[in-house]
Order: C-alpha cells, then structure tokens, then sequence
C-alpha cells in the first residue's frame, strides 16, 4: 500500500468511526429507554424507543450514503467528492475540483458526468440518502416532541411548573421548545444518563 493510499484508508476509516459513534450512542439510549419501560411497567414507555431508533437509521443511511459514492480521482481526499466535504475535510478550501466547480457542486451532477465518480446501482445516491435521513431525522425531532408533550402534560396536570424528560433530545427538539416559550436545561451526566429540566 502506498504512502497515498495508507492516506485514504486511515481517513476512510476516521469517517467510518465517527458514523458508528453516533450510532453506538443511539444503541445506549435504546437500551437505557428499554430497561426503564420494562422497569416502569408500563406499555406506552416502550413507545419513547421510537425516536431513538428514528435516530439510529437517519445516521445508518446518511453512512451508507457516505460508503455509496466514491470519488476514483488521484486528486481526491479519502475517497469523497469535494461537493460533499466540509471546510476542515477540504482543509479550507485547498483541495478543490474543476469538474465541481463546473457543476456548482451538484452532487447528482458530478455522480452523472464525472469520470471519476464509482456509484453502486442499487444503493442511495449522497443526495437520496441525505434527503431521507432529513426526513428522517425531522419524523425523529415529532416523535422527541409528542413525548415531552405527554411529560408536560404529566406533570401540569399535577401543579407542576417543570419536568424532568430522561431521553435524548435533538437540536432542533431543544430550539422548538425554546421557540415555544420553554427552558430547556441539559442535565445529563455519565452516570444518570441522558435527562432535560424543562421549566414553564
């Protein structure tokens, strides 16, 4: 293997690391959501699993998505088209492409008329496995919010002013509630595991 390819394969497999931890954090909670619906004796916790499995394949596919198409030039930097790499993965700019700059960096494009581009038939495109774990992740943020509606409501119901949601809470969970009106307090810690405070 040369010195180039040692390159590839090392960053390959950064990536790759980095898909799974998000996915071995989503296989935790699903196991921490399982254990408390089986402890709380209640049927309906088992339905908390939901979003966190929403998660888990929103970033299964968005990883195969990456796997799927594969850049063959010899200008290419651990495998992945410039269209598709961030400021810190093009080291700021400095490895580029003329042929994605041609296409204005349309990933579908550059899959149809590069030379380079390697795209295995029956899987997604980048784009189709990009837009699905965006509806993905958008049913994932409705299933995070309908359950910390039921804890509000919980909790108002019995006079409350805050409960406390033991699950993990996306981003854009946490930016509607607080659109909503809400606090929203990150509590979580290694040893309790995933917990919001939010107050009203």
């Amino acid at each position: 293997m040369h010195s180039g390819d040692i390159k590839e394969f090392i960053e390959i497999h950064s990536q790759c690391l980095e898909y799974e931890s998000g996915i071995d954090s989503y296989s935790e909670e699903l196991r921490d959501r399982r254990a408390t619906a089986c402890s709380s004796g209640d049927e309906d916790d088992f339905r908390l699993m939901i979003p966190v499995l929403n998660g888990i394949i929103a970033d299964a596919e968005a990883y195969r998505g990456y796997l799927t198409e594969r850049c063959n030039s010899p200008f290419a930097y651990g495998g992945g088209c410039v269209a598709e790499m961030d400021s810190q993965q093009s080291h700021g700019g400095t490895i580029c492409c003329s042929t994605a700059e041609d296409l204005d960096f349309n990933v579908a494009c550059i899959l149809e008329r590069c030379k380079y581009a390697e795209r295995m038939e029956d899987m997604y495109t980048a784009k189709e496995a990009r837009e699905k774990a965006e509806r993905s992740s958008s049913d994932a943020t409705k299933e995070q919010l309908l359950a910390v509606e039921r804890c509000i409501g919980f909790s108002v119901n019995r006079g409350k002013t805050s409960c406390c949601y033991d699950a993990a809470l996306r981003e854009q969970a946490i930016e509607r509630l607080q659109g909503l009106g809400y606090t929203v307090e990150d509590r979580s810690n290694q040893r309790d595991g995933m917990s919001y405070l939010i107050s009203w």
